[in-house]
């Protein structure tokens, strides 16, 4: 077919240039690209732009239609007060905090105030299991024989090592989980390789498709699943908990009011038997979260900070292990006695309770 030229009949009309996009439906997707990082629903734009389209010579009173709209503050929820990256927000304005972050990051384990960090235990526990340590069968891709894997999730190989390793050391009767998934599959080929028969494994997870996804046939008739948010479970539920068992807490890693972190710390561990040792994980060197999950993806999260608050001069717990640290300290010796456990070490971190000052005499 011959190109038109300048003598060539007009265009069909169906591949003409579309007319403009119209005002009130520019300003909502503008609104929702810009505002709500989202594309607005087709629904919505129209009912939307129609209410907007009556104020076309009101900028004022476009904006207010639109963001004073029932849509709209559904999908904003809650309006905060300030702002955020404000003083008095808890979501960090990421460029204020860099120098601080970084120099709290580099402070040795013997300059965190209050928590003392047993290097020579840990050391000493990762010497007495390196043998079965070595015999870790998980990969970055799915194996035979195993659920977990690196590869997609959020567990790395570093915890799933140290998980292992403490499942075998501990020899646990009873494992409470808050916050299941690539755990709850780590925590059953681990169960399987220390040839535990009969653990009593309790799941609280909220939203479990994941950890469906990743388990076999006839592992729910192992586990006991709670599917809603542990403040919504009683706290009587640690309470199956005694010496030598764990707690796997891996959870929003936000404390705020009604989260379940604050759960976890103010109502869950301070119920625990001695002997109970808790994992908590995403608890970096430091008690600081990695530069990228600050600077570029600004999660916020502030359960770090919190539980260092918690154990500092805190006699009744005690840190058992805290893979970070553990593969930073020792990291020479590391690349030589366990290579996979590079180059993601993990960041778990190990608990015992030691003490109760309610049961003391």
């Amino acid at each position: 077919m011959a190109l038109h030229d300048a003598r060539s009949p007009a265009a069909p009309a169906a591949v003409r240039t579309s007319d403009p996009e119209p005002l009130g439906e520019a300003f909502v997707r503008a609104f929702f690209q810009h505002v709500l990082q989202q594309e607005p629903p087709p629904a919505q734009l129209r009912q939307l732009s129609d209410a907007v389209a009556e104020h076309a010579n009101d900028p004022a009173g476009m904006l207010k239609e639109l963001a004073t709209s029932p849509q709209v503050r559904a999908r904003l929820g809650v309006p905060a007060r300030w702002p955020a990256g404000h003083y008095y927000s808890p979501v960090v304005s990421p460029r204020t905090v860099e120098e601080y972050v970084r120099a709290e990051r580099r402070k040795p384990v013997d300059r965190i105030a209050g928590v003392p960090i047993d290097l020579a235990a840990m050391r000493e526990l990762w010497l007495q299991h390196l043998d079965y340590v070595r015999t870790t069968p998980f990969r970055d891709e799915p194996t035979e024989g195993n659920r977990f894997h690196v590869r997609g999730g959020p567990y790395p190989m570093g915890d799933a090592i140290i998980l292992r390793m403490m499942i075998r050391h501990l020899q646990p009767r009873r494992i409470l989980e808050i916050g299941s998934g690539y755990t709850t599959a780590c925590l059953l080929d681990s169960i399987t390789h220390a040839n535990l028969q009969s653990v009593e494994l309790v799941c609280v997870e909220p939203n479990a498709d994941r950890m469906r996804s990743l388990l076999w046939k006839g592992d729910l008739d192992r586990i006991r699943l709670l599917e809603r948010p542990i403040q919504d479970v009683p706290e009587d539920i640690v309470d199956m908990l005694g010496l030598g068992d764990l707690l796997l807490i891996d959870s929003t890693h936000v404390l705020k009011t009604g989260s379940d972190v604050h759960h976890e710390l103010f109502s869950l561990l301070p119920r625990l038997e001695i002997g109970v040792v808790i994992h908590v994980h995403d608890i970096m060197p430091g008690f600081e979260y990695p530069d990228a999950w600050i600077q570029q993806e600004n999660y916020s999260w502030n359960e770090c900070y919190a539980l260092r608050a918690f154990l500092m001069y805190n006699s009744d717990f005690k840190v058992k292990f805290w893979n970070g640290v553990f593969a930073r300290t020792f990291a020479r010796e590391l690349k030589e006695e366990c290579p996979i456990l590079f180059p993601n070490p993990g960041s778990a971190i190990w608990i015992e309770r030691r003490a109760r000052m309610d049961q003391a005499a």
